[in-house]
């Protein structure tokens, strides 16, 4: 039976992997094996899904880091940005 992943607690580690690809491939990997209690643990570096995963999570990476660069040229007053804010 899995386990089910709050959307709170994926959003609970943005400011911990919002820059960092790598960071975001492990909490991905972590939460695979955790959605399906230990049944699944990919070790091989050579899988499909990690490649497809390393991608999806650089490129959301840039694109989240170009967003923020965008907005704060499209408003100069904005100082901290909502990522590092931290969320309650």
């Amino acid at each position: 039976m899995s386990t089910t992943i709050s959307s709170d607690e994926i959003i609970s580690q943005l400011p911990n992997i919002i820059r960092s690809p790598r960071a975001t491939v492990r909490m991905g990997l972590d939460l695979v094996e955790r959605l399906t209690n230990g049944d699944t643990v990919i070790v091989d570096p050579s899988n499909p899904f990690v490649y497809a995963l390393e991608m999806a999570a650089t490129l959301t990476g840039y694109n989240l880091i170009e967003s923020e660069a965008l907005g704060r040229r499209l408003y100069p007053s904005m100082h901290i940005s909502t990522w590092r804010m931290k969320i309650t």
